[in-house]
């Protein structure tokens, strides 16, 4: 597996970073985001009283505070669409969290097989095919385009290795543009 940076906005790539062999995929790191840091909301309702001190309504709920949830570690080529996970660079596992709302920094949003003959096209047909579909996928997935939003995309897909044992998976992840690990879906985060 060799893992790649491609710093894209609007499908212009703007640059390509380390090549890292790993095992028999290859984590392709495309980040097409912009706009700002994460948004992290919360919701409660707080009425003034004459002391000018906030008291919290009957119909206020607490938001617990994501905590680190110990993850199952799993093969990179075991991860699937809707899994959120941790990886670290030039890792073959990646540590695969139970379900969205654990602190985790990586989610896979989308998967498609490339179309090719038996010969291994290259690295850059791998990553053009990934910039592709990984893009057309985000939109739809987060609800707005890769610039206008806190996500940053990239991808699994296969290595030269792996594409002679018949792989052709492209598996798409959205990540935060700062890095840092968040909780929750990042499906609809746009809307």
């Amino acid at each position: 597996m060799r893992t790649a940076a491609v710093r894209s906005a609007a499908g212009a790539s703007l640059g390509l970073s380390a090549l890292l062999l790993l095992s028999g995929c290859t984590l392709v790191t495309t980040l097409a985001g912009g706009g700002s840091d994460p948004v992290v909301t919360t919701s409660s309702t707080a009425e003034a009283t004459e002391s000018s001190t906030t008291t919290p309504t009957e119909s206020e709920t607490a938001t617990p505070t994501p905590t680190a949830v110990a993850g199952t570690m799993t093969g990179i080529e075991d991860l699937q669409v809707g899994d959120c996970f941790d990886l670290e660079s030039g890792a073959d596992d990646a540590e695969l969290f139970p379900n969205c709302d654990s602190l985790h920094t990586f989610e896979a949003y989308h998967t498609e097989d490339m179309q090719g003959g038996a010969d291994f096209p290259g690295d850059a047909a791998v990553d053009t095919a990934l910039q592709d579909i990984c893009s057309a996928a985000f939109t739809g997935f987060i609800g707005a385009e890769p610039f206008l939003t806190s996500w940053n995309y990239t991808g699994i897909v296969p290595s030269a290795e792996s594409w002679g044992g018949g792989d052709r998976e492209v598996l798409c992840i959205v990540t935060p543009v700062d890095g840092q690990p968040t909780a929750g879906t990042a499906a609809g985060s746009a809307s």
